[in-house]
């Protein structure tokens, strides 16, 4: 659809299998619909409007959600127990596997860091790209089962993360980092070291990790434009008490 020649209200070619006085203008294929009309100038008008750098959280505490209208089911909330950037690894000749054990290490973090001109702020949020995830959607039916059923048992489970050693978690604190995150299943190497970092991360620093992302279509493009920061806007589920959300997770460059 060319935005530039959106029909006005009285001039939409209504269908009788529509909805009351609307078109689906956008094809048969569309499943944004007037999400649309939010393109990148969109985006980058609107970052203008941030004068002061406050946020606020607009989801309804998820606990409230049937109150309103009783006919919803009420929240259940349980608590489970559960048991490198590839660009760098392909330009130095590291070949590892992204669905098993493999260190990387705050030497090769900062070789990261001075060869793309990043220079790290307090306050910012550090994403790892390890390549676990684009691995893991490459896989067939089968050999996904054959690896949830290896990451199931916590003797044999192994992927790729960062070091874990007092001098990687004093980095991360003196570095003044609000988050970690990256694309493996943690953000420490596993099996980790008697040295874990999580625990520390979560509950001494209340620093919040990232698992899981998908962070390659991001590379591309941060690789394309030569610029390797860019905004990072994340919304938790609203449960109090809530451990392990939904990062909700975008970014925008």
């Amino acid at each position: 659809m060319d935005l530039a020649n959106i029909p006005r209200f009285k001039d939409l070619p209504l269908n009788p299998a529509h909805p009351p006085h609307s078109a689906w203008i956008w094809g048969p294929e569309d499943q944004l619909g007037t999400l649309n009309l939010i393109t990148p100038d969109t985006v980058t008008l609107a970052m203008r409007e941030v004068k002061r750098g406050r946020s606020f959280g607009l989801d309804l505490q998820l606990h409230l959600s049937h109150v309103p209208a009783s006919f919803r089911e009420p929240l259940k909330h349980e608590i489970m127990q559960i048991a490198p950037n590839t660009n760098y690894a392909k330009s130095n000749n590291i070949i590892y596997d992204p669905l098993k054990y493999h260190v990387i290490t705050r030497k090769q973090i900062l070789e990261i860091a001075q060869s793309s001109k990043i220079e790290f702020r307090r306050g910012d949020i550090l994403l790892i790209r390890m390549g676990y995830t684009e691995k893991l959607a490459s896989l067939a039916k089968e050999e996904l089962s054959a690896v949830q059923n290896i990451n199931r048992d916590p003797y044999v489970a192994s992927f790729p993360g960062v070091e874990s050693s007092l001098d990687f978690l004093e980095w991360l604190w003196d570095t003044g980092f609000a988050a970690v995150g990256g694309d493996a299943p943690g953000f420490e190497a596993f099996p980790a070291t008697e040295m874990g970092m999580h625990e520390t991360l979560l509950s001494g620093f209340g620093m919040p990790i990232a698992e899981m992302f998908q962070l390659q279509d991001l590379a591309q493009e941060c690789k394309d434009q030569g610029k390797w920061t860019f905004l990072f806007v994340s919304q938790p589920l609203n449960i109090v008490g809530a451990v392990a959300s939904p990062p909700n997770a975008v970014a925008i460059i």
